[in-house]
């Protein structure tokens, strides 16, 4: 089993034409303060094997200042974990989506999909469905969600490129059937872009 970290998995799903967040992954201080400098809001992540769950360790810091960084960036380095870097990335605005694959025992391969961030351990609307699918089953399944219709006349989503996405993400175990579990959380969607900005995958 091979598990990459979120700067390995982002850099996968870049190599393979992926929407990616723009980030940079920082060895000490002063090249994380000069990659915060390149942006007008930024977000700072602890990369480590160790963190699969960031936010329940302290280890994202939304929304970092010049003025705010070296506090942030202090509390950060000092989480009791083996560390890679600090991850500077570009604060998106948008709504959250969860996208996924998951190698079930049974059916094989299946796909995910539902609301993103905080929202989805407390509301866990999620759809799902068996690879491969056409991709019209897609679109169907975006509406499957309870949510759909608050994100459908919201801020007039870019949903055409969430669909784009979500299909891409479904050919992807063909290229790479040892895929256990990819988890894309969140992506975030606006009415000009769909990005994304936190992923992990395992593979066989």
């Amino acid at each position: 089993m091979r598990i990459l970290t979120e700067y390995e998995a982002e850099h996968f799903l870049e190599q393979e034409g992926f929407p990616i967040v723009n980030r940079t992954l920082c060895k000490n201080e002063k090249e994380t303060l000069s990659a915060l400098k390149k942006y007008d809001r930024v977000v700072l992540k602890l990369a480590s094997q160790e963190l699969l769950h960031k936010t329940e360790r302290g280890a994202v810091k939304i929304n970092v200042t010049e003025k705010n960084f070296h506090s942030q960036y202090k509390e950060l380095i000092n989480i009791k974990v083996k560390q890679q870097g600090v991850i500077v990335q570009e604060y998106v605005e948008g709504m959250y989506f969860l996208l996924g694959i998951k190698k079930e025992t049974v059916f094989g391969h299946v796909l995910l999909f539902g609301l993103g961030g905080i929202y989805t351990e407390a509301f866990k609307d999620v759809t799902m469905r068996i690879l491969p699918i056409e991709k019209k089953e897609i679109k169907t399944m975006i509406n499957e969600l309870q949510a759909s219709q608050i994100f459908h006349s919201r801020e007039k989503l870019n949903v055409a490129l969430l669909e784009k996405v979500l299909f891409q993400l479904s050919k992807l175990v063909e290229k790479y059937p040892n895929i256990q579990e990819l988890d894309i959380n969140p992506l975030i969607l606006n009415k000009e872009e769909a990005t994304i900005v936190d992923a992990r995958i395992v593979f066989d």
